[in-house]
């Protein structure tokens, strides 16, 4: 299950952290403890699925804080000397003795309290937003965090395409397209393909509804046939005089592809956009001229 993925502010950004289980795992590099989580959402790096999710993180960070003194407290002492000279035990009497004997047995028992009400109430988020109880009470104890602090960059992944290829794109080589822009914002993706003559063609994706805009023609627009489980990817359809076109858009890895189709006309085209695996190249195929360009990162 997605819990949170990296934002901008580092450059970890789409790598995802992720619920398996009993353990929350850090992608590309394995378990990671809840407070580590946190420690991110502190330092402003994550975006959460929900704000539940991140209550829900939160609070098994809360607890598995709160526990450490608690499990402390109940150890017994090792080693020390014995005898009426070593330790603060020996010079308290009977009657102090036992008092803090039973302030800490309250404390204790405080302790369990408020972990108990803590459990509950994010029972009670979760079963709000269509949870069961338990997944608001899984695994209580703390996951081991990374050895190590991750040097190399993690392969970005999320199952937002836009995010995945953002960016500005140029090619040098003087073949087309000159430039592509890839970008999300409020909801909204868009891909612009800018050919050397500054000619220009956009696909502009918001909710259920893609525009299709080229220089000095009218805008196309389709509707999604039905929702897909992934934001901007599925079969979208315009229809005008006479006319049914379709553009069948996917997401692959890191590859997105639109085939557009028409009928009765027969035309089928496609053009894929895929980013190499350093984030540094996006390739560009148009299976009407057969051509697939590189472009650079700007």
């Amino acid at each position: 299950m997605l819990i949170a993925t990296f934002g901008p502010t580092t450059a970890w950004v789409g790598t995802q952290i992720t619920s398996e289980g009993d353990t929350f795992v850090l992608e590309g590099h394995g378990p990671i403890s809840v407070c580590d989580i946190m420690e991110y959402d502190r330092q402003g790096h994550l975006v959460w699925v929900n704000d539940g999710t991140r209550a829900w993180v939160g609070s098994r960070a809360a607890l598995s804080q709160a526990a450490k003194p608690a499990v402390g407290a109940a150890d017994p002492p090792t080693g020390g000397a014995r005898g009426p000279t070593s330790g603060l035990g020996s010079h308290l009497s009977p009657r102090t003795t036992t008092y803090l004997k039973r302030a800490l047995l309250l404390a204790i028992a405080a302790l369990v309290v408020t972990n108990v009400v803590i459990l509950l109430a994010v029972a009670g988020v979760f079963r709000d937003s269509g949870n069961t109880v338990g997944a608001a009470t899984q695994t209580a104890g703390p996951q081991n965090p990374p050895s190590a602090t991750p040097t190399s960059l993690p392969t970005p992944q999320t199952s937002s395409w836009p995010v995945r290829l953002a960016g500005t794109w140029v090619n040098t080589l003087g073949t087309e397209p000159a430039k592509v822009v890839i970008s999300e914002s409020g909801g909204q993706a868009t891909v612009i393909r800018t050919n050397s003559d500054d000619s220009t063609s956009s696909w502009t994706f918001a909710g259920d509804i893609l525009t299709i805009t080229k220089t000095e023609t009218a805008p196309t627009v389709f509707t999604r046939r039905a929702p897909a489980s992934l934001p901007h990817v599925g079969t979208y359809v315009a229809t005008a005089s006479g006319s049914t076109m379709t553009i069948a858009v996917s997401v692959t890895g890191d590859t997105l592809k639109m085939a557009a189709s028409s009928v009765p006309a027969g035309v089928d085209t496609t053009e894929t956009f895929a980013i190499a695996g350093d984030g540094s190249t996006l390739s560009h195929f148009d299976s009407a001229t057969g051509v697939t360009t590189t472009l650079t990162r700007q």
